[in-house]
């Protein structure tokens, strides 16, 4: 009697001893598929910096400001990308009626930053070739119509078919965050963060200096963040 109780003891100590895996971890689930803008020209960096205007000039006009000249800072660290946007910048302010200074000879000041960001891992999005008419419309826009109601959801879930696309249904490495801000006596009056594609081999177009390690300097050591 005693054996037996004994041994019933080690099995219900033994099924009580936690398991090195668990059932209770969250499940991993992807985000909902969006669309990203990928930078593949400079003609792309000009579409950039207009949005930027035209962002500017709103807030400008409803803080009563657009008489008040604006200075444009340069990022501390120069690359291909910046010194072009820089200028980008300056013709789409100046075409808007925007006031732009030279030097930064008052408080109301328009700055910006980019970072660029490369992942290690292939990333793949959902293809769709196999579903509904592709047709094209204009400069590589393509549309897909007659798509059946039950495959809809295939075209969410269907990520590693390959394709007839340009870079075989793998999304860019290399991803570019660029900020900007107006900032009046110290005061943000706008703020943006956009993120967008560009091509891994452009990689050296949008990172700039290096330090004399040859690594590539911290992003915020930028003055953008010291104020």
């Amino acid at each position: 009697m005693f054996k037996y109780f004994f041994l019933t003891t080690i099995v219900i100590l033994v099924g009580c001893k936690s398991s090195p895996s668990t059932h209770n971890a969250p499940i991993p689930h992807d985000f909902a598929i969006t669309t990203q803008q990928h930078v593949q020209a400079v003609e792309h960096w000009s579409n950039i910096a207009q949005d930027l205007v035209n962002q500017t000039l709103i807030v400008l006009e409803k803080q009563k400001l657009t008489q008040t000249p604006l200075y444009i800072k340069h990022p501390p660290v120069k690359s291909e990308f910046t010194v072009a946007f820089h200028d980008f910048l300056i013709d789409g302010m100046v075409k808007n009626g925007i006031k732009v200074n030279r030097t930064n000879a008052n408080n109301t000041v328009f700055e910006y930053k980019i970072q660029s960001i490369e992942f290690n891992s292939d990333r793949y999005f959902p293809s769709s070739s196999k579903f509904g008419e592709e047709t094209v419309l204009s400069n590589g826009l393509v549309v897909r119509r007659n798509v059946p109601e039950k495959n809809t959801n295939a075209l969410q879930n269907n990520t590693n078919e390959t394709s007839s696309h340009p870079w075989g249904n793998k999304a860019p490495r290399l991803e570019l965050v660029i900020s900007s801000a107006i900032v009046d006596k110290n005061i943000y009056l706008m703020k943006t963060t956009d993120v967008y594609y560009a091509n891994q081999d452009d990689g050296n177009l949008y990172q700039g200096g290096s330090n004399k390690a040859g690594a590539r300097k911290n992003v915020f050591d930028d003055a953008f963040y010291h104020q």
